[in-house]
């Protein structure tokens, strides 16, 4: 069984609002290193998710760092390029950020992170918007 860290925990209290009919897998793959998370599944489009957990720098100014492998971000560029739909969400106590159209690439301080926050309602509403009525 899977450690109960604060990514864990972040990401199960997302997935207890999702419709229990809503279908989403875990993407652990021990041959392949990169692959996201998860995997979501709607009528309109799927989504993969990275999902990451992290403590927002204090400092306004401090970049943060997202916590991305070298596989992972290749893994993420590589499918993102190929025009699948892909997203890097990142926890922190406060809420989470979504990185849509390889934001995940860029750099981003504190101060931004911090105004980019959604709270755990509002990511899951994000999620099922996605792939239920994408256009």
């Amino acid at each position: 069984m899977a450690s109960s860290g604060p990514e864990t925990r972040f990401i199960a209290s997302i997935h207890r609002l999702l419709s229990p009919s809503f279908h989403w897998e875990k993407m652990a793959n021990p041959y392949r290193g990169g692959t996201a998370d998860c995997w979501y599944s709607g009528n309109k489009a799927d989504l993969w998710i990275e999902w990451k957990f992290i403590e927002v720098p204090k400092r306004d100014d401090t970049i943060v760092n997202l916590g991305l492998s070298a596989l992972q971000v290749d893994w993420l560029n590589s499918r993102w390029s190929e025009g699948r739909n892909i997203w890097v969400i990142t926890g922190s106590k406060e809420g989470g950020v979504v990185f849509t159209d390889g934001r995940w690439n860029l750099p981003i301080r504190a101060k931004g992170f911090r105004t980019q926050i959604h709270n755990k309602a509002m990511i899951a509403k994000r999620i099922i918007d996605h792939v239920e009525h994408h256009q």
